[in-house]
């Protein structure tokens, strides 16, 4: 996982929050202990997504920058039984980042957590791009 050198640190939230695939592994990231200690560490309230939660914490109040290195420092291995893309548990991490927390988020990011969040809270017959788009529409009309 890596992020491209073209992002800025101060591009890299909303870089992470606009795409729907993480650029960060939590075993990859070196923060020194007096800035972690600034932030909360992770959410324990979530059941699924408190890497995430917490590498989109860092990056946007420690203003995480990419490591200058080229070389891998860590191995990733991704199978079926160690992630669960269905699990509701996602659900909830995104309804906390599109309801409880204070970090701005852009319209883009909105509206893919949105959808994110209804494709796992909802059923099967409602996850079609037309059903999405207007539940959006009528989410962000209730919430201006």
């Amino acid at each position: 996982t890596h992020v491209p050198r073209s992002v800025m640190p101060e591009k890299l939230f909303p870089y992470l929050t606009e795409q729907s695939e993480h650029y960060f592994s939590i075993i990859s990231i070196t923060v020194r202990r007096e800035s972690l200690m600034k932030i909360d560490l992770f959410d324990e309230q979530l059941s699924v997504g408190e890497d995430t939660d917490l590498i989109w914490r860092i990056t946007y109040e420690l203003n995480l920058d990419k490591g200058q290195t080229t070389e891998p420092i860590a191995v990733r291995r991704i199978h079926e039984s160690n992630i669960e893309r269905e699990d509701p548990g996602r659900a909830e991490f995104y309804y906390k980042w599109l309801t409880q927390t204070q970090y701005p988020l852009s319209e883009v990011a909105r509206r893919r957590m949105f959808y994110a969040h209804n494709h796992y809270s909802s059923p099967a017959k409602h996850r079609s791009k037309i059903y999405q788009k207007y539940q959006y529409a009528k989410w962000r009309l209730s919430n201006m």
